[in-house]
């Protein structure tokens, strides 16, 4: 390792400067929900069966006109939605006569069906429903696919830090994973890994490190079997993070695109994505600003030259800097500093 000494001269740096967005700001109302909801999925619904209770409520779950009532312990615990079909489970607890009971019922638009367990679906953090209502999970290194009477396991090419399950409105269902160690992305489809699980995954480098924010920042949604979108919150430092795209499309190179990054807001958890007529709609949550927004990008210019470039491109340079306590908007620096040079 070398170790140079570099001056650095920084006089009133304004970081607004650096603040970057792809487009203008869109309206939240081009957001995944309402998309599904517009294209005849029906809404699901998990709240109060009494709208006036304050205390020991029982639970309802309304999917398109249909209502099913749960015990006050009762949880939502993931639901897929789907053209026509919407799927939800739910984790339903109380006390019977002899000891405590705990009952799983998979919901639809039509009928609801109790599974006595979910199997390794349990303990998995990542979790959605298919479009026959098998549930589709990722726990450690393994997929996992589960019925109310059977179920099988798919191996995964890496262990991942953070994982997403999305689905489109037609069934296909996509998975994205970043690999805990090389903080990779790599993204399939459940019916390419049944059907051809040897070449099923594409990846890509991204910008993430294992002092990035890993909590709800990941989304995946496939527009079909050929093309998958994912969206990810990237944290490269504080100077240098917000929502990164990424396109997968089979037989191209994937795309990396910037859609907003700032040092002074926190743009890009919980986000969502859907792909319609060669856009890409994008939303996320800005927490500096507790609001969210959301942007559409047509598909073509996701395959332009990335416009946007950091002068913190690493965790390292930051890191430096922040010990000078640079993190005002505007400052002055003029003094030698140590850069180790990797």
């Amino acid at each position: 390792m070398k170790t140079i000494k570099l001056p650095i001269f920084l006089a009133f740096f304004s970081f607004s400067l650096s603040a970057y967005e792809i487009n203008s700001t869109g309206d939240t109302a081009l957001s995944p929900s309402k998309f599904v909801s517009d294209n005849g999925s029906p809404e699901v619904i998990f709240e109060h069966a009494n709208a006036e209770c304050l205390s020991n409520c029982r639970k309802s779950l309304t999917i398109g006109n249909h209502k099913y009532t749960y015990s006050t312990d009762s949880s939502l615990v993931s639901q897929s939605r789907y053209r026509r079909d919407s799927w939800a489970l739910v984790q339903e607890s109380y006390q019977g006569a002899d000891n405590h009971v705990v009952n799983f019922w998979m919901v639809n638009a039509v009928s609801q069906s109790r599974w006595a367990s979910i199997g390794e679906c349990a303990s998995a953090k990542t979790i959605a429903i298919d479009k026959s209502g098998r549930l589709i999970c990722v726990d450690g290194s393994k997929l996992h696919i589960v019925s109310k009477d059977d179920a099988e396991e798919i191996e995964l090419p890496v262990e991942p830090i953070i994982a997403s399950l999305n689905n489109n409105l037609d069934g296909e269902l996509a998975i994205a994973l970043i690999d805990k160690q090389t903080m990779e992305l790599q993204v399939s489809t459940l019916s390419r890994l049944v059907r051809d699980p040897d070449t099923a995954w594409q990846s890509v480098q991204t910008k993430l490190h294992l002092r990035s924010d890993f909590d709800d920042t990941l989304v995946v949604f496939p527009e079909n079997d050929e093309t998958i979108a994912v969206a990810s919150y990237e944290y490269v430092n504080v100077f240098n993070k917000g929502l990164a795209t990424y396109l997968f499309t089979y037989g191209k190179a994937p795309t990396r695109r910037v859609v907003a990054n700032s040092f002074k807001r926190n743009y890009g958890f919980n986000p969502d994505l859907y792909l319609e007529d060669g856009d890409l709609i994008v939303s996320a949550f800005d927490s500096t600003q507790g609001e969210r927004y959301g942007y559409q990008i047509a598909v073509d210019e996701l395959y332009e030259p990335e416009p946007f470039q950091s002068f913190f491109s690493s965790p390292a340079r930051v890191d430096l800097l922040a010990g000078y306590g640079v993190m005002s908007a505007n400052w002055l620096v003029n003094q030698e500093v140590d850069i180790s040079m990797e």
